[in-house]
């Protein structure tokens, strides 16, 4: 419970900071003199953060972004199993293309319809007209 709710604050925090350098970069767009000191100003922030980070804690920080992604620790051993062997044999028919089922139904005869009276495909029995009553 503790470990969900610290993922929660953290992206919260996240999406809060990614608002407010957003917000920044919408202020000082057009200006270019503070555009360019924002720029710089996060810049040395990021070097900052990343002399903090090369004493060996990188590693560290890649797995917690890792569990922070997922929710769980990653596994020390990834185990990969063949697939299962696959019986193909006696499988369905195939499914045919619209055109091909067209060229198929204009080869049949039409057949007189008695409830629409109309030459069509179907009969009294399955006739469209009598699915609207």
């Amino acid at each position: 419970m503790d470990k969900v709710s610290f993922t929660d604050q953290n992206k919260t925090l996240v999406s809060r900071l990614m608002s407010d350098i957003h917000f920044c970069i919408a202020l000082v767009e057009h200006n270019p003199d503070l555009l360019l000191a924002f720029s710089n100003t996060i810049n040395q922030h990021k070097e900052a953060l990343i002399d903090k980070l090369q004493d060996g804690k990188l590693s560290s920080v890649t797995s917690s972004v890792f569990e922070n992604f997922c929710g769980t620790s990653a596994p020390s051993e990834v185990r990969v199993l063949p697939p299962v062997q696959v019986s193909t044999k006696g499988s369905g028919k195939r499914i045919k293309g619209g055109k091909e089922v067209r060229i198929e139904e204009s080869k049949k005869t039409k057949r007189l319809c008695r409830t629409c009276k109309e030459y069509g495909f179907h009969d009294s029995r399955n006739c469209p007209m009598n699915h609207e009553k």
